[in-house]
């Protein structure tokens, strides 16, 4: 497993840890799935992973302690305990570097062992060069293009053809990874037909013998054994998340309170840029006392952070303030997963309504609707609060409570934990599963 650990995966690194494990042990691991397709047969399963950032990042790897060369293990639980240092940290840009984790890999060759190998690369961006993205995504280090090139040509060439080995793209953001995926297809392509030429040069020197036709299988290239599965589906169904801020501006928020939530909005921004967020987040907010009204629609972090955000004053009231919410979420209806933090140091009498809004926006997502809900201040009212976070099954509705002091920090914590669903990734664990098992069958047995 080649997990990417940059900034952009934070939201989601916990839930594709936990996935991983699901994959190596238990009911549903890919140990078991083979064992009752071959009637109780013995399978031996050895396992690795490596965390891998961005050229600039002082951990540029993240490896568990191994001999030299010796990269893969058969004691799960060991594997199982490495997992917690993969921590989301570094990146800057969107891109990332593969070259480090590739090369790596390549360099552990002798450890490729067994009836099937397979590499699974997990990540969320495309790797640097123009050529992997289009320009479509932040890239710092465009001229790093031929040398992502080169390591996925060694990749191929030393270890995918000689020694069997498949690679297996899982992308948690397939609208930015869409490129990459090609590349590394054409790439592939190259080195199979490389070594084909070469195959047919010996044949002919030895002793005139036709060349070795390439097999074939349903998805991907494979020649020499080497498969390069780009299933986009593997993924979030969107590309980004509609962050729709519904803040409470009424009389009891004037002077300080006001002004500290509004520097908590430019942390949870500031937040969510430095994890990456910021090729694929929109930002709205809604203002409300007892009317609602947005002040920012569909802008990007950066766009979002440069409006000004008034003070109102007045009453309290929820329902307008959720109606409007829903308003915003039907814009990317499709595009982005709703994310909703909506802030009040009250309470209302209009409950009822404000509820009616979080199960239509909560339908109209497809249940995929995150609901943040926080009670602000020295006199804040939870009761409500947290029964409107209680209304989104499935943990997708979180409750906070936050003072004037610490409601920056509460803020920071609601960016870094904002992820598609914990639905989505399951999918994705049974998937990925479910493909290596049928690969590995159909290979061997």
């Amino acid at each position: 497993f080649l997990v990417d650990c940059t900034g952009s995966m934070a939201p989601a690194l916990g839930m594709v840890k936990a996935q991983l494990e699901a994959i190596v042990r238990g009911e549903g691991s890919i140990k078991a799935r083979l064992e009752a397709k071959t009637s109780g047969m013995s399978v031996k399963l050895r396992v690795a992973v490596v965390g891998f950032r961005d050229v600039h990042d002082a951990e540029p790897l993240t490896l568990r302690r191994h001999a030299p060369g010796q990269l893969f293990t058969e004691d799960v639980d060991e594997l199982i305990s490495f997992l917690p240092q993969l921590r989301a940290t570094g990146g800057g840009d969107a891109c990332e570097d593969i070259c480090a984790v590739l090369d790596h890999v390549v360099s552990c060759k002798d450890a490729w062992e067994g009836n099937a190998k397979i590499a699974l690369l997990v990540t969320d961006a495309p790797c640097h060069g123009e050529q992997f993205h289009d320009g479509s995504a932040e890239d710092d280090r465009p001229d790093l293009g031929p040398r992502s090139e080169e390591a996925l040509m060694r990749f191929f060439r030393d270890l995918a053809i000689p020694l069997d080995v498949s690679l297996l793209l899982c992308s948690c953001n397939p609208g930015a990874t869409a490129r990459m995926a090609q590349r590394v297809e054409a790439i592939a392509a190259e080195a199979v037909a490389d070594a084909s030429r070469e195959a047919a040069d010996t044949a002919h020197d030895c002793c005139g013998a036709a060349p070795v036709a390439p097999r074939s299988v349903a998805e991907g290239f494979a020649y020499f054994g080497v498969e390069v599965m780009c299933d986009t589906t593997v993924a979030a169904p969107s590309s980004g998340m509609h962050l729709i801020f519904v803040l409470d501006t009424s009389g009891s928020m004037a002077g300080n309170p006001w002004t500290e939530v509004v520097a908590a909005y430019h942390t949870f921004l500031r937040r969510r840029s430095a994890d990456q967020g910021g090729a694929r987040d929109v930002v709205s907010v809604v203002v409300f006392n007892s009317t609602a009204w947005t002040a920012v629609q569909m802008q990007g972090l950066r766009d979002a952070a440069n409006v000004g955000l008034s003070y109102g004053g007045g009453g309290t009231a929820f329902g307008p303030a959720m109606q409007e919410a829903r308003r915003g979420a039907l814009l990317t209806r499709g595009t982005h997963t709703p994310v909703v933090l909506f802030l009040s140091d009250g309470c209302a009498g209009d409950v009822d309504a404000a509820n009616a809004s979080i199960d239509a926006m909560d339908s109209e997502s497809g249940g995929e609707l995150q609901l943040h809900t926080v009670a602000f201040g020295a006199h804040l009212s939870p009761v409500q609060l947290r029964a409107l976070a209680n209304r989104v099954p499935g943990g997708r509705g979180r409750f906070h409570v936050a003072t004037i002091d610490d409601v920056g920090t509460v803020f920071a914590r609601i960016a870094s934990s904002t992820a598609a669903s914990d639905r989505v990734f399951r999918a994705v664990g049974e998937k990925v599963a479910r493909a290596v098992t049928d690969k590995v069958y159909l290979d061997n047995f």
